[in-house]
């Protein structure tokens, strides 16, 4: 079977983990890790420069390519 749940990615080097670097690859292989994430049915990103909220949610809209739904 070759669907292991997570996915695990990681940099593979120092500029990788820096959190421009890293939204910038994202954006750029959007379509490679959606359908990672459809193989596997999850995506664990370890070691990337993410230390805020904020940083999360700039990836989360990368990613996804839209805006974070307003729970408040």
């Amino acid at each position: 079977n070759e669907r292991k749940f997570p996915r695990l990615i990681e940099p593979e080097n120092e500029t990788e983990r820096e959190i421009e670097s890293f939204l910038e690859a994202c954006a750029a292989e959007r379509d490679a890790l959606s359908a990672a994430l459809l193989k596997h049915g999850a995506l664990l990103f370890r070691g990337f420069g993410l230390e805020s909220a904020a940083d999360f949610e700039r990836f989360v809209r990368g990613f996804s390519g839209r805006e974070l739904l307003n729970y408040a």
